[in-house]
Order: C-alpha cells, then sequence, then structure tokens
C-alpha cells in the first residue's frame, strides 16, 4: 500500500528530532571534554553526564530505526511510534503540572517583574507542544487508514485476515516502561543509593540487591506484557501495589519523612552537591514525587485491571497448540 503524506511527515519529525537530540549530544560532549576540572568536581556529575549521554545515543538510534521503519511501513515501527508517544505524553504533562507551582529564586533587577510568569508560560506551552504532538500521533497511528498500511495481510479464500493479534496500546506502552525502568538500575548502583523500603532506608550491598531484584523482575515483567501472559500481569500488579504502599508509607508512618529528608541530604552532601534554593522547602520536592510515584502506580494499576481479559483471552503459542 501506498505511504500516506502523514506518515511520511511524521518520519521526517522523527528525523528531525533524532538529529536535534545527536546535535545537543555532540554539544555535551564538547562541553565535557573541555570543560574545566573544577567544574564537576565529584565523579557523581561526570557519571551522570555519561549515562545522560549514553542514553541520549539510545534515544537516537530509536529515533532513526523508527523513522527508517515509518519509510518502509513496518509495523513495529506503528507501534513504536505508539509508545513514544505515550512516553513522551506522561513525561511531559508533569513539568506542566508542577511548572505553575514551583516557586522561582529571587529575580534580579535587570529582568523585568513579570519574568517569572512569562518563564512559567513559556515552559508549560513547550511541553505543552510536546504534549499536543503525542496526542496528535496516537490519534493519526490508531485511525483504521493508516493502520492498513502497516499491517501484514494475507488473503486465503477471498478473505484478509491479519498475520497476528494486536496488542493493546496501553499494555504496549506499560512494558516498555518496565523494561526502560529496569535497565535504569545499572546508572542508580553507580550512584551507591541506599533503598528506601517502606520509609526504612536499606544502605550497602543490602540496598544494591533490592535494587537488582526489582530491576530484574521488572525486566521480565515488561518481556511478559509483550507476549501477554497471565503471570507477567500478576507480576505487574504486585509490584506496582508495592510501590504504591511504599509511597503511602512515607505519610502513613510517623517519622518516615524526616528520616527520608535527612537521607537525601546525607547523599547530597557525600555526592558534593550544591544546595537546594532556600526559596523551595524541602518537604516541596518530596512531596511532589511522593505524590507522583503514588499517582503513577495507581495509573498502571488502573491499567492492568482494565485489560486484564486481554490476559485471559490471550492466543495460545504454536508451541502451546500441539
Amino acid at each position: 500500500m501506498k505511504r500516506s503524506t502523514g506518515v511520511t511527515l511524521s518520519a521526517v519529525l522523527v528525523f528531525f528530532g533524532s538529529a536535534m537530540a545527536l546535535l545537543a549530544g555532540f554539544f555535551a560532549v564538547v562541553a565535557f571534554r573541555f570543560a574545566p576540572p573544577r567544574s564537576m568536581p565529584t565523579p557523581f556529575l561526570r557519571g551522570a553526564l555519561i549515562f545522560d549521554g549514553v542514553l541520549d545515543v539510545a534515544f537516537v538510534a530509536w529515533g532513526i530505526a523508527s523513522g527508517v521503519g515509518l519509510i518502509r511501513l513496518r509495523q513495529w515501527a506503528r507501534i513504536s511510534m505508539l509508545v513514544f508517544s505515550g512516553i513522551m505524553i506522561f513525561f511531559c504533562l508533569i513539568p506542566m503540572a508542577i511548572i505553575p507551582f514551583l516557586p522561582l529564586p529571587p529575580q534580579s533587577d535587570t529582568l523585568p517583574s513579570n519574568f517569572g510568569l512569562f518563564f512559567r508560560i513559556g515552559a508549560v506551552a513547550f511541553y505543552g507542544l510536546f504534549v499536543a504532538l503525542g496526542a496528535f500521533w496516537l490519534y493519526f497511528f490508531n485511525k483504521r487508514s493508516v493502520k492498513d498500511q502497516f499491517k501484514g495481510i494475507s488473503v486465503q479464500d477471498g478473505l484478509a485476515t491479519k498475520s497476528r493479534p494486536e496488542r493493546p496500546l496501553a499494555i504496549l506502552i506499560l512494558a516498555c516502561l518496565f523494561i526502560i525502568g529496569g535497565c535504569f538500575t545499572p546508572f542508580v548502583l553507580f550512584m551507591h543509593v541506599p533503598a528506601f523500603f517502606f520509609s526504612f532506608a536499606v544502605p550497602g550491598r543490602r540496598g544494591d540487591l533490592i535494587f537488582v531484584v526489582f530491576a530484574a523482575l521488572s525486566l521480565a515483567t515488561g518481556v511478559g506484557l509483550l507476549r501477554l501472559r497471565p503471570w507477567a500481569w500478576m507480576l505487574a500488579v504486585g509490584l506496582q501495589s508495592i510501590g504504591l504502599l511504599n509511597a503511602l508509607s512515607m505519610v502513613l508512618i510517623p517519622g518516615a519523612l524526616a528520616r527520608l529528608q535527612g537521607l537525601l541530604e546525607s547523599q547530597r552532601a557525600a555526592m558534593s552537591l550544591p544546595n537546594a534554593p532556600t526559596v523551595i522547602s524541602p518537604a516541596l520536592p518530596i512531596g511532589i514525587g511522593l505524590g507522583i510515584g503514588a499517582l503513577f502506580a495507581g495509573v498502571i494499576l488502573a491499567i492492568l485491571f482494565w485489560y486484564k481479559r486481554a490476559f485471559n483471552d490471550a492466543p495460545p503459542t504454536p508451541a502451546e497448540a500441539v
């Protein structure tokens, strides 16, 4: 089937975004290479920049591969665009909701008095543009006329049948989030961050073991969700329930927030990071993070229960059908 103009323009946008990300990564590498040693006094800052560069390369590779797949009308490229759009919407909605209420440092006398207002409006509009683009792609790549361009269709006895059953979009996005989350574990281990489990810090190797176990479970869950395995559904529900209870424990258990704040302060001092702006209460970012974490876990649980039937009705594999 002939490729539509909308698919071609989407591929061009993907290539353009990948090129911009690659250019930004190039300038970051140059800055990292020629920056004075005193500008990055701690191994953490250097490690964070290296991790950011690796992540940037991964997203560029994902974008280029997806763009080529769109040009060649590959089904996996359409799915990739849907997954990327869902992830982009979620992570852009978070700053859109936070920025209007985030306290700003005192303004310099050289700036206009309404600079803060224009900054908030501009930042919200910037993230809103990506939310609108992601929403459009979710709509566009789910249109029947567009889906038909990517479907592998076989004709038997005069009837057109799809080559394989289609997974729910929300489950595909969740599967990718579980896999991506599991892949972040090496960076967490590099930072030597203690695990904070049900209001108590677990430092050292025991904390690292908790991160490794949850990463392995997250990766297994992501792969299982992609294959619509019932055990993956149960594992995903269990992991998100633990995450939701862990976030709620910060509020329900006396002294939990104080212990978490003390842990973050000691971690910041150990990494020689600068102090947070005094205009922002230390409890504010902690509360925002806990609220977003609890909301995120609740949304995932709702999606899992909404699509539970998809796992019950999952088609058997060829080996199971024999």
